[in-house]
């Protein structure tokens, strides 16, 4: 049933989020031209802060579709239709947060591949070899390991996100509030995240990283505001992944998770 959950969540979702991903890479190819074409660094000027404004636009609408579609789909008629299908609460939320995280890395691809067509287009504008791509793509080719650790970040990370939104919008409606609700949800957000970060930064179980150096991975102290007023660590790379951070998240993510199933049961028994 979670495989059919999963198919219907993208099946409604695809025309927004697929749409606004798509006219990014459009938007891009048009803006790349236009920049290539033009001979005034004014327009040049206007076309990239056009595109960067698209970018934060592109981010804001994907954010806002997906908190949006939760809300809908939790918490109002649409959503209560949901629990009444001979399905789990746990696989209801499962396929929302499965396909949602997917739909960030998505975005996250899109952008990165706006920033490869922009550059391929006006590359001979800006005087670079058209080889130095090629030679990028068989840098993150031959670093594949890297590129996976950072997706692996990037998953988690996601996955937290809308974990977090989902135990926010499940407070809300759960709850006694009903004035002001959206301040109320920003505000708690904004502490939750917060609370996070510190907790991220100075309760250390497992005090290693995992760094690029530049030729192969190794692993060393993570580099954290605790042990920054311990001592000085040295930083030996590009930090990939911190085992510390991945733990907390894991944790918080299972705690925020369970938590929302259980109000969830526990709000559908009193309606």
């Amino acid at each position: 049933m979670l495989k059919k959950l999963i198919k219907n969540e993208f099946k409604n979702s695809l025309l927004e989020l697929g749409i606004v991903n798509g006219a990014v890479l459009v938007i891009t190819v048009l803006v790349a031209l236009l920049i290539n074409i033009g001979t005034s660094m004014i327009y040049k000027s206007m076309g990239l802060a056009s595109l960067f404004l698209l970018y934060a636009g592109q981010i804001i609408i994907v954010f806002i579709t997906i908190i949006k579609s939760l809300n809908n789909k939790l918490f109002t008629n649409e959503g209560y239709l949901s629990f009444t299908l001979p399905v789990t609460t746990h696989e209801l939320l499962l396929s929302k947060i499965i396909v949602n995280v997917i739909w960030i890395i998505i975005t996250a691809i899109t952008l990165i591949m706006s920033f490869f067509i922009m550059g391929v287009i006006v590359v001979s504008d800006l005087g670079i070899e058209i080889g130095l791509y090629f030679e990028m793509t068989e840098f993150v080719a031959a670093n594949l390991p890297s590129a996976l650790i950072l997706l692996l970040g990037l998953i988690v990370s996601a996955t937290l996100f809308v974990c977090t939104i989902i135990g926010v919008l499940v407070i809300l409606n759960t709850g006694k509030m009903k004035k002001k609700k959206l301040l109320i949800g920003i505000i708690l957000y904004y502490v939750v995240t917060n609370a996070i970060a510190w907790i991220e930064q100075f309760i250390i179980i497992i005090p290693y990283s995992l760094y690029y150096t530049g030729e192969s991975l190794t692993f060393g102290p993570s580099v954290t505001f605790y042990s920054l007023f311990m001592e000085t660590p040295s930083i030996l790379g590009y930090p990939l992944l911190s085992f510390n951070t991945l733990l907390i998240e894991l944790l918080i993510i299972g705690g925020i998770y369970f938590f929302s199933v259980k109000m969830l049961q526990k709000h559908l028994e009193l309606e």
